[in-house]
């Protein structure tokens, strides 16, 4: 007799009166995880795909929240790291960044990029990879803030670090 099966799937996957089938709710929780962790000399030491099916918001108090926490594998002392997505902003000038350490769900890390949406309508971005020497850290935080009575919002992207 075979074990019972002991996985236990996000609630999204449970049926809902949405009308989102299974399979669409099973695959916008696999593109969340790690795509791929090759190994190699060139090769990225990480690479997350951010699910296209879902969107992160702001609330309209001002207040910077963190949208995505990404733990890595190991500590990289030095690395280059990418970031990419799809942002607006009702105001066209909501920040998008990426917090290196300190606290996992606060927003206490290091700014180590940084990218503003310009517009109210879904544009598609990518910031300048940014190298990070002296590193002693293996989380990274992806956090989003809009000024009060407006709301940012991300969908879609990418994190990688070389």
């Amino acid at each position: 007799m075979s074990a019972p099966n002991t996985t236990t799937w996000l609630p999204e996957l449970r049926e809902g009166r949405d009308g989102l089938s299974q399979i669409i709710r099973l695959v916008n929780q696999l593109r969340r995880r790690v795509i791929g962790n090759a190994s190699g000399a060139t090769a990225a030491l990480f690479s997350t795909a951010i699910g296209r099916g879902d969107t992160l918001a702001t609330l309209t108090n001002g207040v910077e929240l963190v949208g995505l926490p990404f733990i890595t594998p190991v500590v990289y002392p030095t690395f280059t790291i990418g970031f990419g997505g799809q942002i607006e902003d009702t105001g066209s000038n909501g920040i998008f960044r990426l917090r290196l350490g300190g606290s996992y769900g606060l927003t206490d890390g290091v700014e180590i990029v940084r990218i503003t949406a310009t517009s109210t309508g879904f544009q598609t971005v990518q910031a300048t990879p940014v190298l990070v020497t002296g590193n002693t850290a293996n989380l990274i935080q992806m956090t989003l803030q809009s000024t009060p009575g407006n709301t940012a919002r991300f969908r879609g992207g990418s994190l990688s670090a070389s």
